[in-house]
């Protein structure tokens, strides 16, 4: 018979064995809160078992075993915190949170920011978690797109009705249209969402005033639009400074010979790049390259075959269409060059005279205007 204690117990074992059981149904349910004494005995006999591994003999009496080593009193403090119920650490936001009181936040901190933060950014702020946007939103960016918010990849994006607001806020304290520098001091935001959305500092009056037009707000900012309305007249409509000999022809009553040996001139035009009317097709094709951007034009190709180019337009706010062009000196040109008008979708001339023309018309003529 084997003498070894576990298959073969002494009556001495048994004893200990039905002791040791009764004291284990004396201690109380594992499920229940545990107390400093329960902690401190699981932890004590928790080493008792250490103990008893490591020397490969049983402990006879684990309630009475005493460990080499004092037990770590913080490590006792720390499973009392571990296993008490959850508590809100103070600062940090409530899930109570509204989805409108979660809006004003992300606005207020966008405001602050003067961009569209990103979501570690929103974060770091401390007055948003997490956990309030899933609940509410699901992500961050149907939370951005209910605050009216967006953010493109690569950069930060504003509203243009905000951007409009700031903008035309430093116009009226200014009482004109300001520069990048004067708009960079005075306004909340930066100048490059604007020259983004419309290419050039210098086209931004010219955007904005047709904003107002198409939102119908032209009486809510009248003055704003008046400003704008001198700026254009400054870059476009300059006149040519007098001079002796102009007015010396403008006085005379003769009408001087054609001299057959030069060029004849269309008339002035003022100021573009081109100072003169054109006087045939490729003069046409040139005036529209030196005012197609102010049309709302992008060109994209231009061609020997038919039609002439073709561009984007811009159609609305951030949103352009291809088109096709045709130039022609007359818009009736098109007709005795026998092309097709479902192949075209805009004719660009300086003289429009085709009254029953299918396509659209840009009359330059009317556009630039002459003296």
């Amino acid at each position: 018979m084997s003498k070894d204690p576990i298959h073969n117990p002494s009556p001495a074992t048994n004893e200990q064995t039905e002791t040791a059981i009764e004291k284990i149904a004396e201690q109380p349910n594992v499920t229940e809160k545990p107390t400093e004494t329960t902690s401190k005995t699981l932890l004590v006999e928790n080493a008792g078992e250490r103990a008893q591994n490591t020397s490969g003999e049983p402990v006879q009496n684990t309630a009475s075993y005493q460990p080499s080593y004092q037990v770590n009193q913080s490590q006792v403090n720390q499973y009392q915190v571990n296993q008490s119920p959850a508590r809100r650490v103070p600062g940090r936001p409530s899930l109570k949170m509204t989805k409108e009181q979660l809006m004003a936040a992300i606005t207020e901190i966008t405001d602050k920011l003067g961009h569209v933060p990103s979501y570690s950014e929103l974060m770091k702020t401390g007055k948003v978690s997490g956990r309030q946007i899933v609940k509410h939103f699901a992500t961050y960016t149907r939370a951005l797109r209910a605050c009216n918010l967006e953010r493109v990849c690569g950069g930060n994006k504003l509203p243009l009705e905000r951007l409009f607001q700031d903008w035309a806020r430093v116009t009226r304290e200014l009482g004109k249209i300001p520069s990048k520098s004067e708009y960079e001091h005075l306004g909340k935001h930066s100048d490059t969402p604007l020259k983004s959305r419309f290419g050039s500092w210098g086209q931004v009056p010219r955007y904005l005033r047709r904003y107002i037009e198409e939102q119908g707000r032209t009486e809510e900012w009248k003055d704003v639009l008046a400003l704008i309305h001198e700026y254009e007249q400054g870059q476009d409509g300059m006149e040519m400074a007098a001079t002796p000999e102009r007015e010396e022809k403008k006085t005379s009553t003769l009408k001087p010979g054609v001299m057959t040996d030069r060029p004849v001139y269309g008339p002035l035009i003022r100021p573009y790049p081109m100072i003169h009317g054109p006087m045939n097709e490729s003069g046409v094709l040139y005036l529209f390259g030196t005012v197609s951007e102010r049309l709302g034009f992008v060109v994209t190709l231009i061609q020997t075959g038919f039609p002439d180019c073709l561009a984007l337009r811009l159609v609305d706010v951030d949103r352009w269409q291809p088109v096709r062009i045709e130039f022609e000196y007359e818009s009736r040109n098109f007709l005795r060059h026998l092309h097709d008008p479902s192949q075209c979708d805009i004719i660009v001339c300086w003289k429009h005279n085709w009254p029953d023309c299918p396509l659209e018309v840009i009359e330059l003529s009317k556009i630039v205007g002459s003296n």
